[in-house]
């Protein structure tokens, strides 16, 4: 592999692309039921945007749990949520970081 290209490899283009297109979808689905009036809120469009929303809290999750070149690992979110689920926000924080 050339040096051109592995340096374009490093800068994870396509995992930052595809998670700007997941995370703008999810605002359009958003606006979208927040628009529908409550005649129109039928159990499937809350299906949709359900569906929607726990794919885009994986796909975050994932995204905050994989480890980068950087100098420090990343934390996994799922420490971060039982961290503050167990001892609150302010604590939490303080024992986080």
């Amino acid at each position: 592999m050339t040096v051109a290209m592995e340096r374009i490899l490093a800068w994870k283009i396509m995992p930052r692309l595809m998670m700007f297109v997941m995370t703008w979808m999810y605002i359009e689905v958003l606006f979208w039921f927040m628009s529908l009036s409550s005649a129109d809120m039928t159990s499937q469009a809350t299906a949709l945007t359900a569906t929607v929303t726990g794919a885009m809290t994986g796909a975050f999750a994932v995204w905050l749990g994989t480890r980068s070149n950087m100098a420090g690992p990343a934390i996994p979110i799922i420490a971060i949520l039982s961290a503050i689920i167990k001892v609150g926000a302010k604590e939490a924080t303080k024992k986080i970081w």
